[in-house]
């Protein structure tokens, strides 16, 4: 998995990498068309793979306010989260990079957001973290 855009340093994350790092579980519940899902997740939270010090902030109040993580799917799907979201200084957040899910290794990494509503935020097959600085138009 990639780590690009506005960060000081980009890099490839690997699941050897991600099983070495402290991990943590999650219990979620959303819902899709087929009703309501439970699962436990295991894996590395978002703010441990990317911290605030890995993002080209500027000498700017809270300036880490102003960035999102789009996570991206092998199949070119889509789903941003803010970094205000997950930041322990703020939203405080429990956003995972899923390795394990309901005990069972996954093949490529997820992208899990516990508390939305409805799973649309998960992001399978995880090849991507982009790092955007969002700016008006």
């Amino acid at each position: 998995m990639l780590v690009t855009g506005a960060v000081k340093q980009q890099s490839q994350v690997t699941v050897d990498q991600l099983d070495q790092m402290p991990l943590h579980n999650v219990e979620v519940e959303f819902h899709n068309d087929q009703g309501t899902e439970h699962h436990t997740d295991v894996g590395v939270p978002l703010t441990q793979l990317i911290p605030s010090s890995a993002l080209a902030t500027h000498d700017k109040k809270h300036d880490l306010l102003s960035f999102a993580i789009l996570g991206v799917g092998a199949d070119g799907y889509q789903a941003a989260v803010s970094y205000g979201e997950i930041s322990p200084d703020f939203g405080n957040k429990d956003v995972l990079i899923a390795v394990t899910e309901d005990g069972k290794p996954l093949n490529r990494p997820r992208l899990v957001v516990p508390g939305d509503v409805k799973g649309g935020r998960y992001v399978i097959n995880l090849v991507e973290l982009h790092v955007s600085r969002l700016a008006p138009a």
